[in-house]
């Protein structure tokens, strides 16, 4: 074989890969609609997605070099296809950082587990409830909320400035959500997820006279991020089994707030760590008929967690028509390994 029908040969296996890669793009766009309850390989698909997009901006650009103009075209479709897919936004970009519109409730959701790596440092914690105070904050929705009693009173205390709280018991010791308001809390609703440590709360809040459903959650973890940091990077068949086992828990979990959701007729917003992305069985199912704050305010690729190449969107706040998104932010702070979400809404 001569050099140059190697190199040709060579180009087309390129080539080849690249359309692959952007079929699977394609599919991976569409992996909430299959529940992993009954597929096992697809839902893998929507966590790679990121770096799917990252290949197809390569092959782009491969073939434009090589002046295979329809193809790059192709290829670019399938990546902006995949970037929707993903729960990214390229819609506000253009708009202004903020609105002039008046909000009547600043939410936060903030999964606060990785307290934990420092033995639940009382100083971290302190800077943590420092942080949500300067940003003025009327309801926050805690997940991962640590349980030793020290911790508990000492957070209660930093929080003071928000009366109205509840917590929940599960036998995890990090695994509690909690829910503190500036608004009355007038009624809580527990979920002990069966056969997890996971919880969630559904409250019912008072807000200008109007009485609003809160739902604050906690969902099992993929398992993903502990399988490579215990493992050395290494996948195993035992870890892949775990990541399967847990995706199946989670999609039992997401029944029972899909139907909390679909039962109640009060104006409603969702916080919380759905440990799955935009492109997964568990927020197509939780988010329906709700808008997400950052689809609505957000722009970018706005990832809330700070692993995983900072690519991954898995804490939200959704919410029912009787509300508009006024600003959505999610800072970077180095308090946890997920970034908080800060959203003004106003209830109509």
């Amino acid at each position: 074989m001569g050099k140059i029908a190697a190199i040709r040969l060579i180009e087309l296996y390129i080539i080849i890969l690249i359309i692959c890669i952007a079929g699977i793009t394609i599919l991976g766009a569409y992996t909430a609609y299959f529940d992993p309850r009954d597929y096992n390989i697809i839902p893998y698909i929507g966590l790679i997605l990121p770096f799917l997009l990252i290949c197809d901006i390569i092959g782009s650009i491969y073939l434009l070099v090589i002046r295979k103009f329809v193809l790059a075209i192709l290829v670019s479709i399938s990546f902006f296809i995949g970037f929707d897919g993903a729960g990214y936004n390229l819609n506000n970009i253009i708009k202004a950082a903020s609105s002039s519109k008046s909000k009547d409730i600043r939410i936060m959701t903030f999964n606060i587990g990785e307290n934990q790596s420092n033995q639940d440092d009382p100083e971290n914690l302190k800077k943590i409830s420092q942080f949500i105070e300067d940003e003025n904050v009327d309801i926050l929705c805690i997940q991962e909320y640590p349980t030793d009693k020290e911790t508990d009173d000492s957070l209660k205390d930093y929080l003071s400035f928000m009366p109205f709280q509840t917590f929940i018991e599960n036998n995890s010791e990090y695994l509690r959500v909690a829910i503190f308001s500036r608004f009355p809390i007038l009624s809580v609703k527990p979920f002990l997820f069966k056969g997890s440590n996971n919880s969630a709360i559904s409250a019912n809040l008072s807000i200008n006279d109007k009485i609003i459903k809160l739902i604050c959650a906690h969902l099992q973890t993929t398992n993903f991020n502990q399988t490579l940091r215990y493992s050395k990077y290494k996948i195993s068949h035992q870890a892949i089994s775990k990541m399967d086992e847990n995706r199946m828990i989670r999609a039992d979990q997401t029944d029972i707030i899909k139907e909390e959701i679909r039962t109640s007729d009060l104006p409603l917003i969702f916080c919380g760590d759905m440990n799955d992305p935009p492109a997964s069985y568990t927020y197509k199912q939780i988010k329906q008929c709700l808008t997400d704050g950052f689809n609505d305010c957000g722009k970018g690729i706005g990832y809330t967690y700070r692993g995983f190449f900072k690519l991954l969107r898995i804490d939200y706040i959704l919410y029912s028509k009787d509300f508009k998104g006024v600003r959505y932010r999610s800072p970077n702070k180095p308090y946890s390994d997920h970034n908080p979400v800060i959203m003004d809404l106003s209830l109509n």
